[in-house]
């Protein structure tokens, strides 16, 4: 086996630990960073891992960098200068003829890219990938990343660089640098580099924090007696930003629900859907008890008390679409079904009656001539065109909307939270202690129903330990998208089947928000209590179907609980100056509700994906009790005493006779445990 392939390759993270990285294995320019990291430093991290205090590997290395004159040998060795890629990939060469390598074994990973991938070495040692190649791919994915507005400045971009591919090339450091920002990996099984994760970086978690930083700010300012809606233009953001998102939010939510239904079947995926269903319905029931039992206990915030959270310039009422959210979800739903039913139909998917016997088969025929009045040969195609129609336009507002929610929510956020507390000062925020006292409680609640969700299908401690760190991912990243690999790792350490994983987790990510109708159910129900306490059984039955609709269907989106929570407030019964107060008094507690329902959201996945595979769990867990026990079997043996399983047993740890020299080898041996009297019968 040829030395190459057995190298120990864990690279260290040199950005951020002070020292260089390791450098990639094919650029034939110099080393000469350009980046805060010196060639000297680089190159004095990478002469001591090949050579590593060895003799050989030092001659090695000599006897390579000599080939350019002596010279280059004492300034690469001195820090004066930099190994070049060809000189690199010649070392390795040599030491592969020689049966020797680097010592990579006692740099730990911290960044993952191609030079801390050992498929990577390898390909450059058999030539696969060189400078040529690898520039090439970059280029494709730079192409790639074009067709995405946006990608390119956020991902391929290296300090507004006009050629960012051949700066990359230009050396192994900038080469690492562009692979780790923008997530590009090495594929070995197709022997090229990939667009990969891309890593989180301070900026965006300090984007992530972007609402809680505007509501801090503006409190701030409103604290120091700044009125910021007292502004002429500035004022006007609040009443702006509420009056607009009803109008945009209906659209967005809609046509994600199109986008959602017309790419799945909810045929095939009904079993998946249902657990999905089930579960956010839990949510939605502990909300309801935690809000009722809370609320009768501690009572509510009192309405009196926070008259000075109001929207400058809001309107008191008026018409919203938000009211007629349900229809509307049922209108993009039937569109989604009616998508996919003319696609089948083109396809001639319905040419034939159907071959299931009996009643089956007479039910089934009868539904497709029943359908096929509206959906046939005439107007599938333009049922199609307009179907396509609806994919670009849910593609054109999921660009657009998010950008609405910064450019103007962002000011507004500062706006209200500025006037409420120039207006109501610290007070207010203690006057709204019930509330976040109240969200918590339920939040807290629903993650330990998903816990002893977890137990009663046979997850321990191990377990315990794996989902904990996949709602901690989520939490952090506040996105159950971002958080999709987390999960997967989880679940496979778990015990769940490579199938159900598949399966369950990318759809969890679009139809099962636990955490989302947890949130909206407690705010609802004590937006309710607050204002509407006479409210009737439609008003509940509306908040429900509409918190479940959402939470089924809706996307993530940012500022989720100010976009998502109107349509659920309108089915309450308040009226437009009522909701604005509850959004100020949740604003200010929004960042960490939401990441706290980002990682309920996770559990809730989790949830749908090992219910299936419970059996399987169960199982894997009786088959270790059956080891355990079989080993405690062995020691009793190896002691010779019995034991119940309720003793725990020491490990035996025999101790050699003492050895004469004069007496024969035979007689040398340890003396043989006694046998014990046979064990009473075991349960």
């Amino acid at each position: 086996m040829a030395r190459l392939k057995i190298f120990k390759l864990h690279t260290v993270n040199a950005f951020d630990r002070g020292r260089p990285d390791m450098p990639e294995q094919g650029s034939t320019s110099s080393l000469k960073s350009t980046t805060a990291l010196t060639p000297g430093g680089f190159n004095g991290w990478l002469m001591q891992t090949l050579i590593h205090g060895d003799s050989k590997n030092e001659s090695t290395v000599q006897g390579v960098l000599k080939k350019k004159g002596d010279e280059r040998w004492e300034q690469i060795k001195a820090g004066r200068a930099a190994m070049s890629f060809e000189e690199l990939a010649d070392i390795l060469k040599e030491m592969n003829a020689e049966n020797i390598g680097p010592d990579f074994a006692n740099a730990a990973p911290r960044r993952k890219t191609p030079m801390n991938d050992q498929a990577f070495y390898d390909a450059v040692a058999r030539n696969i990938e060189t400078a040529e190649k690898m520039k090439q791919q970059l280029e494709e994915l730079r192409a790639e990343a074009k067709k995405q507005e946006g990608y390119v400045s956020k991902l391929f971009s290296i300090v507004s660089h006009k050629d960012p591919v051949g700066k990359a090339m230009s050396d192994v450091a900038e080469f690492e640098k562009y692979c780790y920002k923008n997530g590009i990996k090495y594929d070995a099984s197709q022997e090229k580099l990939v667009q990969g994760e891309k890593p989180r970086t301070k900026m965006d978690a300090l984007k992530d924090s972007r609402f809680l930083l505007a509501a801090a700010g503006g409190a701030a300012i409103g604290l120091a007696g700044i009125n910021l809606g007292l502004l002429p233009v500035l004022g006007l953001a609040p009443a702006a930003f509420f009056g607009v998102l009803p109008w945009l939010a209906a659209p967005f939510i809609g046509l994600n629900i199109y986008k959602s239904f017309s790419q799945y079947s909810i045929m095939k995926e009904a079993p998946t859907l249902l657990r999905f269903a089930a579960i956010t319905a839990a949510g939605f029931a502990i909300s309801m008890g935690v809000t009722m039992g809370m609320t009768a206990l501690f009572g509510v915030v009192n309405p009196a008390t926070i008259a000075a959270a109001a929207i400058p310039g809001g309107a008191a009422g008026g018409f919203s679409p938000m009211q007629y959210m349900l229809p509307i979800i049922g209108v993009f739903t039937a569109a989604a079904l009616a998508f996919k039913r003319a696609k089948a139909t083109v396809a001639g998917a319905f040419n034939n009656p159907s071959d299931k016997p009996g009643l089956a088969g007479k039910l089934t025929n009868a539904y497709n001539k029943a359908v096929g009045l509206v959906v046939n040969k005439y107007t599938a195609p333009v049922m199609v065109k307009a179907g396509e129609l609806g994919g670009k336009a849910t593609d054109l507002i999921n660009k657009g909307f998010p950008k609405f929610i910064d450019y103007v929510g962002i000011p507004a956020v500062a706006v209200l939270m500025s006037a409420t507390m120039a207006t109501g000062g610290l007070g207010l925020l203690g006057a709204f202690a019930g509330y976040y006292v109240t969200a918590f409680t339920g939040l807290a609640v629903g993650g330990a129903a998903m816990m002893a969700a977890f137990y009663q299908m046979g997850c321990r401690s191990k377990d315990f330990k794996e989902l904990g760190s996949a709602a901690a991912t989520g939490f952090s990243l506040s996105s159950s998208s971002a958080t999709m690999p987390k999960e997967r790792e989880a679940l496979k350490a778990i015990g769940v089947s490579a199938k159900t994983r598949d399966t369950v987790v990318p759809l969890g990510g679009v139809f099962n928000m636990y955490g989302t109708s947890l949130y909206m159910g407690l705010t609802a129900f004590y937006a309710m209590a607050m204002f509407n306490p006479a409210a009737t059984l439609m008003n509940y039955v509306k908040t429900a179907t509409t918190v479940m609709a959402i939470a089924l269907g809706a996307p993530g989106i940012p500022a989720s609980n100010i976009t998502l929570l109107d349509p659920v407030l309108q089915q309450t019964g308040l009226v437009a100056a009522q909701i604005h107060k509850i959004y100020a008094m949740i604003i200010p507690a929004d960042r960490i509700l939401d990441m706290t329902q980002t990682a309920l959201n996770v559990l809730g996945d989790m949830v749908a994906a090992v219910h299936p595979d419970r059996k399987r769990l169960r199982y894997r867990r009786a088959k270790n009790i059956k080891k355990i026990r079989e080993m405690r079997l062995e020691k009793e043996k190896m002691l010779g005493v019995p034991s119940n399983d309720n003793q725990k047993l020491p490990v035996p740890q025999p101790a050699a006779a003492p050895v004469n020299d004069n007496q024969p080898a035979a007689e040398n041996k340890a003396p043989e445990p006694k046998k014990a009297a046979p064990a009473g019968p075991r349960l």
